[in-house]
């Protein structure tokens, strides 16, 4: 549904990552989990992310890092537990990575209620800084609002795509992905799936997250993988090539 052009805070952290150790310390943080604990990424350098899991969690979040670490990729709750006692209730996916596990923020619910002009105002500025694409669909699959990155560009205009179906625009093997992940969004799963689409004779990786943000319409939050892919498609080919030198 993006065009491309991936996201990287300094340190090739993603925004809305943390990578860990085996044993759940964190390695680097991105902006987004700083700023919610209110610490530099240097400060929680060593720093288990135990450390900010709300105790009712703990186990689970434990469990789920060790379950990234050893190649099974997991899909959970663990809210955040400050120092000042606020709660953040956030999804995340544990995944492994080389040298560990990567953390994803899929979604974060802010503590508290706010005035809807507050509301609005929190939108737009949580449109501008998330790294990826956000997309905002009606249950039927039609385009209500499309939002790129500070670095990436749509793949259709707003112009072009409101009101228009995802089978009008895109394959029908990606348009299958996205209806069958908004029904799982609409029971009150935060579905994802993967698609590759080409863009300027490139193939391009993407993930989709996608949950219910009303009663009739869904948010797809859609991250740029394809430097991940190709990296880790180089390495299987570099470990191969070896392993044919070491049989010679």
């Amino acid at each position: 549904m993006g065009s491309g052009g991936e996201n990287r805070v300094s340190g090739d952290v993603p925004a809305e990552s943390v990578y860990l150790d085996g044993h759940g310390l964190i390695l680097q943080a991105g902006t987004l989990f700083s700023s919610l604990v209110g610490q530099g990424g240097e400060k929680l350098a060593g720093t288990p992310l135990t450390t900010y899991i709300a105790e009712t969690d703990l186990d689970r979040c434990s469990r789920a890092i060790e379950s990234a670490f050893l190649g099974t990729p997991k899909d959970i709750a663990c809210s955040l537990k400050l120092p000042d006692g606020t709660i953040h209730h956030v999804r995340w996916l544990f995944r492994q990575v080389a040298g560990g596990v990567e953390g994803t923020i899929l979604l974060f619910e802010p503590p508290g209620k706010a005035s809807p002009e507050l509301e609005a105002g929190r939108y737009r500025a949580l449109i501008r800084a998330v790294p990826g694409y956000v997309f905002i669909l009606d249950s039927h699959g039609r385009f209500i609002e499309l939002h790129a990155p500070e670095f990436g560009e749509l793949l259709f205009s707003p112009e072009v795509a409101v009101g228009k179906n995802v089978r009008d625009l895109f394959s029908p093997q990606i348009a299958e992905a996205t209806m069958v992940a908004i029904d799982g969004a609409r029971r009150g799963e935060v579905a994802t799936f993967t698609y590759s689409i080409m863009v300027d004779g490139r193939k391009r990786h993407f993930d989709a997250y996608v949950a219910a943000s009303g009663v009739d319409e869904v948010v797809i939050y859609v991250m740029d993988r394809t430097t991940d892919r190709e990296t880790e498609e180089h390495l299987r080919k570099h470990i191969r090539t070896n392993r044919g030198k070491d049989a010679e």
